[in-house]
C-alpha cells in the first residue's frame, strides 16, 4: 500500500521555494531520498510554467508516495485538456538553431521518470509519474 509523502497545491512559481522545503523536510526525516529532489523540482516547476503559460490552469496539485523502491508523482491540474506523453517528441539530433522551440521540458521530465501515465479524470488533466529510488 502507498505511503502518502506529501500533498501540496502550487498556484504561483514563488511557490517553489515552499515546496522546496517541504522536500528538504522529507528528506530529513528519512522518508525521501535526497538525490530525488532535484528531480521532482524540475518535474513540479516545468508542469507548473506549462500549466500558467499555456495550458488556462490555475493551479497544479501534486501528490507525493512512497511504494517499494519508487516515488509517485501524481499531478492533477484544472488546465484545458493536454497529454503531455502524445506531444511531439524534439528532434535532439539537429543542430540546436535548427530545431524548432518548446518540447525540451516535456523531454527532460521523460528521462527523469522511469513510467508515465496520463488520463483526463471530469476537468483535470491527471500526469501519474513513477521515479525509481536510487540504490
Amino acid at each position: 500500500m502507498p505511503q502518502t509523502l506529501l500533498q501540496y497545491r502550487l498556484y504561483r512559481p514563488r511557490e517553489l521555494d515552499d515546496l522546496s522545503a517541504r522536500l528538504a523536510a522529507l528528506v530529513e526525516a528519512g522518508e525521501l531520498p535526497e538525490a530525488l529532489v532535484s528531480d521532482i523540482m524540475v518535474i513540479v516547476d516545468e508542469l507548473l510554467s506549462n500549466l500558467l503559460k499555456y495550458g488556462g490552469g490555475s493551479f497544479l496539485n501534486i501528490e507525493l508516495q512512497r511504494e517499494n523502491e519508487t516515488i509517485e508523482l501524481l499531478c492533477r491540474d484544472d488546465g484545458s485538456p493536454f497529454n503531455p506523453l502524445k506531444n511531439e517528441r524534439p528532434n535532439l539530433d539537429l543542430p540546436i538553431e535548427q530545431r524548432e522551440i518548446g518540447g525540451l521540458g516535456i523531454e527532460l521530465i521523460l528521462t527523469l521518470t522511469a513510467r508515465q501515465h496520463y488520463w483526463r479524470e471530469r476537468e483535470y488533466n491527471r500526469l501519474l509519474l513513477t521515479l525509481p529510488i536510487p540504490q
